[in-house]
């Protein structure tokens, strides 16, 4: 009978480790189903609500529907019983606290939680959720393949980065969003199970989306090395403006933490983030297709659907709206993120790089008469933000030039992320008095203001 049981499915005749690659691969394709649903549902609900009061009255939804997706959002985790937020730190926790196993209906709740969230208007991403999903789907091929528990445990962080991987499409990213941000450690056998899992998601994600990427990018004009001194300069820009973000957005959870009624809180951060979407439209939702116009020298599409401006508008009135949200966005990440949305903040960080980027060029070219291609800068400008916030350099550039199909510029990304990771690590080393080697990680920053 014990023979029996043992070898009662094809795979049991595997080893422990061929079974473990085998349950990652099969987690990565459905982790990244998931993500390309995910992210076909927020484009979906995005198309169908800001053309609901019609092409001249959009601004009715902006002003509407950010605020109405917060308090479904609050609804349906209050229905579920669970809390959805913050999906990176959950699974971190159960990476250290050595629990494998994710809830099944996790596969699911997250996605559809984000759906409410983003999916309505609220100015975040999706990845968290996305590697929140893909955490639960390894966790349950690890039941499937009747693997042990540590080997489970290497499967929820290649699920995890499988959910990063298809959200945007990004393998390498997934990979290292695994090894930077959830640091766990990799043996042999957990290296190419990840691997799997993350080329997996990527490919099924790739191939369901119709082998097309998220940002549209049309180079303007080649690589020059000898563009590498300003790329640095804006690296060091791109520094700066990461620990404003990061102090705007750390500012805004302590004001939110004040208030204890979860309705009220998402009242009062819905009501914030519709606010901002209404004034600046191009800050409604995960905002790719304005970093694809931006990156692709479109610059018309910071005034898209306003309500103020319409048609060519002056360079000065588009510099104002790009300060106005590079202003903002981490104050409206913040307020998704902890006043009871379910998205994630790695997406945001991208828009407002190729903000940072387009800004710098601009105002370099207009004040000094050069001639910075504005497009190019905007898309380095990404990976150097995402590299400041995140504090995760490597998955930063990788994310940033595979969501763009943008290899070419990777010496650029190099420098810009690098420099801006620098900043704000040594900032946070003078402004903490402690050395740069064991500066606060993002999850212990979130987890003492989460604490307070």
């Amino acid at each position: 009978m014990g023979k029996e049981r043992n070898y009662k499915y094809p795979w049991s005749y595997l080893s422990e480790p061929g079974r473990l690659v085998l349950a990652a691969t099969l987690a990565g394709v459905l982790a990244g189903v998931s993500a390309c649903l995910l992210k076909y549902g927020v484009d979906w609900l995005g198309l169908h609500i800001t053309t609901l009061f019609g092409s001249g009255h959009t601004y009715l939804s902006f002003l509407i529907f950010p605020l109405l997706g917060m308090l479904l959002s609050v609804w349906y985790q209050k229905g579920t019983g669970e809390n959805l937020a913050h999906g990176t730190d959950i699974i971190s926790r159960r990476l250290r606290d050595h629990r494998a196993r994710v809830p099944r209906n996790m596969m699911w709740t997250p996605v559809l939680g984000c759906l409410l969230t983003v999916g309505f208007g609220a100015s975040a991403g999706a990845e968290s959720p996305a590697a929140l999903s893909g955490a639960s789907i390894a966790s349950r091929a690890g039941g499937w393949f009747r693997l042990p528990g540590n080997y489970v445990r290497i499967l929820l962080a290649c699920g995890a980065g499988a959910g990063i991987a298809g959200i945007f499409k990004s393998p390498v990213g997934g990979m290292l969003f695994t090894i930077e941000i959830l640091r766990i450690e990799m043996s042999a056998v957990a290296s190419i199970s990840l691997v799997c899992s993350c080329m997996a998601a990527y490919t099924t994600a790739y191939v369901m989306s119709g082998f097309t990427w998220d940002v549209s990018f049309i180079p303007d004009a080649p690589f020059e090395p000898s563009r590498l001194g300003w790329i640095l300069l804006l690296g060091l820009f791109c520094g700066f403006y990461s620990v404003y973000y990061r102090q705007t957005e750390k500012w805004v959870i302590r004001q939110l933490a004040k208030v204890r009624n979860i309705w009220k809180k998402a009242l009062v951060a819905g009501a914030a983030v519709s606010l901002v979407v209404f004034l600046l439209p191009p800050m409604y939702g995960e905002g790719y297709k304005v970093v694809s116009g931006l990156v692709s020298g479109n610059a018309n599409v910071l005034t898209m659907d306003s309500l103020f401006f319409s048609g060519e508008t002056e360079a000065w009135i588009l510099l104002l709206a790009v300060t106005a949200m590079l202003l903002f966005k981490g104050m409206a990440v913040g307020a998704v993120n902890y006043g009871g949305g379910v998205a994630g903040e790695f997406a945001p960080t991208l828009f407002a790089g190729a903000l940072a980027g387009y800004l710098f060029a601009t105002v370099l070219n207009m004040a000094f008469s050069l001639d910075l291609p504005v497009a190019n800068f905007a898309l380095i400008g990404m990976g150097a933000v995402m590299a400041g916030v995140i504090k995760a350099p490597l998955m930063a550039i990788f994310i940033a030039v595979e969501i763009s199909d943008s290899y070419r510029y990777i010496l650029g990304f190099i420098f810009a992320a690098c420099a801006s990771y620098m900043v704000v690590v040594l900032s946070e080393a003078l402004w903490n008095k402690t050395p740069p080697a064991v500066a606060a990680s993002p999850e212990t920053v979130r987890s003492q203001d989460n604490s307070r």
